[in-house]
């Protein structure tokens, strides 16, 4: 479920970018080129028409594209903390065992001076 969820959130956001820069790009080309072109309004509402099945395609073809990069990105950023986390416990778990391992030798040590205080 959760899967599902991060991959409609990028898929989300990587539309709206998508969208913003094609809707910018496309508006910008076809007023242009209408008002340059003298046909007839039919031609011009079929003109229309093609180019924006054409957008629409090649929009959702690098929506889905960038939501994979997006979705890659944070899957490595996510793998990145997760080692690093890992790292740091093993770190502390080492420590760990080592400041045991020192209180055991300094345990043993103060029962030898306790049983050397004791048969002096």
């Amino acid at each position: 479920m959760l899967k599902e969820t991060i991959k409609v959130f990028f898929i989300g956001a990587a539309a709206l970018e998508i969208s913003k820069e094609k809707l910018e790009e496309v508006g910008q080309k076809l007023l242009a080129k209408v008002a340059t072109e003298g046909n007839s309004d039919v031609e011009r509402i079929e003109f229309l028409k093609d180019k924006v099945k054409d957008v629409v395609s090649q929009a959702t073809s690098q929506i889905w594209q960038r939501s994979e990069m997006l979705e890659g990105r944070f899957q490595e950023n996510v793998r990145k903390h997760i080692s690093d986390f890992s790292l740091e416990t093993l770190g502390d778990t080492s420590e760990i065992n080592e400041l045991r391992a020192e209180i055991a030798s300094l345990r043993a040590e103060l029962v030898q001076l306790r049983s050397s205080k004791i048969s002096a």
